[in-house]
């Protein structure tokens, strides 16, 4: 009887390591992913502004005006052509790759000012006309232009609110974005268009068009929103204050 009595902590104790293991796994994962995603998104972003206009400045190099700067660096200009950025010693790598980066943020910046004046809208438009008549090409450079439009217009704020949308049914509640108001001429609203994403993947969504009587208006901010979205509802704001009508 008191071999029994002794034997009970030890196997009780033996039971509960797999999930004790395995909550400290998860609890590590949650530390170790985000830090993880950060790092390769960030190196995504790096590697793609400098390789953008790297071979600008490869290419400057390689010309008389950058003769004397091989010549300090103790390169020739075949290796250069043979090896590119991995014949310079580590610091001037780093010194190129940083310079790449603001090379290619002030041409994007010089693009963006030429794309806003009248001139340059018409390059564009003329530009997107020749594009429209080839078949595949059409379709993915309207699409991808009209993703980036949506997230990145100039032109007033996007997702201008959050609402609740009655989908899938009258009795449950979609988080949605509303993208465009219409009004009358007293400037009252009639209808809505709303951007309901589906979790996680934002690319995915359905849109709407909604009464404002409709909808329940939220006091969360469009971060906020897609916060929850592709955490599946798991990182909900602090000062989720629903609406009665709802909870």
């Amino acid at each position: 009887m008191s071999q029994a009595a002794e034997s009970a902590p030890g196997s009780k104790a033996l039971s509960s390591f797999p999930r004790h293991f395995r909550s400290r796994i998860l609890a590590g994962l949650v530390l170790v992913v985000p830090v993880w995603v950060t790092i390769v998104v960030v190196r995504f972003i790096f590697h793609f502004l400098e390789g953008t206009s790297l071979w600008l400045i490869e290419a400057m190099l390689l010309t008389p005006w950058g003769e004397p700067l091989l010549t300090k660096w103790g390169l020739h200009r075949e290796q250069v052509v043979h090896d590119g950025l991995a014949a310079f010693p580590l610091p001037v790598q780093w010194g190129i790759g940083v310079a790449s980066i603001v090379l290619t943020l002030v041409i994007l910046y010089g693009l963006g000012v030429v794309g806003a004046n009248v001139l340059g809208k018409r390059l564009i438009r003329l530009a997107e006309r020749i594009v429209d008549r080839v078949p595949v090409v059409k379709v993915v450079y309207s699409s991808v232009k009209k993703v980036l439009e949506a997230f990145a217009g100039e032109e007033g704020q996007t997702f201008q609110r959050v609402v609740l949308a009655p989908y899938p049914s009258k009795e449950m509640q979609s988080i949605g974005l509303v993208t465009h108001v219409e009004k009358d001429e007293q400037g009252k609203e009639t209808s809505l268009n709303i951007f309901v994403p589906m979790s996680p993947h934002l690319t995915s969504a359905f849109v709407f068009v909604a009464k404002p009587s409709a909808v329940v208006e939220l006091d969360w901010s469009v971060e906020q929103a897609l916060k929850v979205i592709v955490s599946g509802g798991m990182l909900t704001p602090d000062n989720a204050n629903l609406p009665s009508t709802i909870s």
